[in-house]
């Protein structure tokens, strides 16, 4: 039942029953390549090939036409499968360049993320050197500036004790030490704030201009490219197929008595014991002559002999084959241990050379 099934889809797709007669085809006509009912037969009075279906089909299931189908099929699922192999090996190639990519990248990004980690780390100590100098200058500035601050302190303390304990005479004295002290610290003072501004140390930083350019001016890490690339899928092909299927348009196939030989051309080579012959890649053909001044006969392909002078060979030629190209042919004589090989490519044919055999070849 399971194998019945089977042909369900192959059933399903034909028909057996005469669309426009409504009845079951029981006659082929080999002229039109078309099956037919009995209603038919109107239309293909006088058609010679009208033969009963069943003389075709009895043998359908042996003929080269349906080996020959199956074999097609069975050829075309290998192709498939050749070609899903073809994808799937594609598939597993491009998972192993997508990992080798990514593995690129993040090596790229480590080298970029390490040069630019060193660079920093130059810049940020380059920065603390750079902010070190003025810093060390501005605090010994400043604990100058405090000691003084302190004299002017101890000073202006020492005013107010003249002013209220000491005599006209002590002061007169140390106002004279203290107008020096001032006219030191005044001084002191304009040395650090020059035209009443102070001169100090402003910190500014500058980034490469490559730094600036990489930032503004690269907008992506890398490309993707999508490249093609050839496979090679050798699929098999049933060549020089000549056997069809009956009713799908293809002509039927023909019994070995229906195949009529037809004259294509008869040359004369006025000789009466012709017992080998080969048609060269080039279209000339080659005769042997079984006599015993056996020749060696080379016509062209419209049967027009090449040379007036033959080969003889004082033994009956028996047989001759072309070896490889059109220069050189292979025959073998009567009675002789041997196969002689035959230079054609001149004017005048020539023997090259004679190969033994151990047995005589007759």
């Amino acid at each position: 039942m399971s194998d019945f099934l089977l042909l369900e889809p192959s059933f399903s797709s034909v028909t057996s029953v005469c669309a426009e007669h409504n009845e079951i085809y029981q006659i082929f006509c080999r002229t039109h390549d078309k099956l037919l009912c009995h209603n038919c037969l109107a239309n293909h009075d006088g058609y010679k090939g009208i033969v009963p279906l069943t003389e075709i089909t009895k043998t359908v299931k042996s003929s080269s036409n349906f080996h020959e189908t199956q074999h097609g099929l069975t050829d075309i699922q290998e192709n498939i499968t050749k070609i899903q192999d073809g994808f799937l090996l594609s598939l597993k190639s491009i998972k192993e360049e997508e990992l080798i990519l990514l593995s690129e990248i993040d090596t790229t990004r480590k080298k970029i993320d390490d040069h630019l980690d060193k660079l920093e780390h130059d810049l940020r100590k380059k920065v603390l050197e750079e902010a070190a100098k003025p810093r060390a200058a501005i605090e010994v500035l400043l604990q100058k500036l405090d000691d003084r601050k302190s004299e002017i302190t101890n000073h202006l303390h020492q005013m107010k004790y003249l002013e209220t304990h000491a005599s006209n005479f002590q002061t007169y004295l140390s106002l004279r030490h203290l107008s020096s002290a001032v006219d030191s610290a005044e001084s002191f003072v304009n040395s650090m704030a020059k035209d009443e501004s102070l001169e100090i140390d402003t910190l500014s930083l500058n980034f490469d201009q490559k730094i600036k350019i990489i930032v503004s001016n690269i907008q992506q890490f890398g490309i993707v490219q999508v490249q093609k690339k050839t496979y090679s899928v050798p699929l098999i092909r049933q060549k020089d197929k000549q056997a069809q299927l009956v009713g799908l348009g293809r002509p039927l196939i023909k019994s070995i008595n229906d195949i009529k030989l037809r004259l294509f051309k008869t040359i004369d080579t006025t000789c009466r014991a012709i017992r080998g012959c080969e048609i060269l890649p080039n279209g000339n053909m080659l005769f042997s002559n079984y006599t015993l001044t056996g020749r060696v006969l080379v016509f062209d392909s419209n049967g027009k002999r090449l040379f007036d002078d033959q080969m003889k060979t004082d033994r009956p030629c028996l047989d001759i084959t072309g070896m490889g190209d059109n220069s050189k042919v292979a025959i073998t004589c009567g009675f002789v241990h041997g196969i002689e090989i035959v230079d054609i490519s001149k004017s005048k044919l020539k023997l090259q050379k004679r190969i033994p055999t151990k047995k005589r070849l007759l």
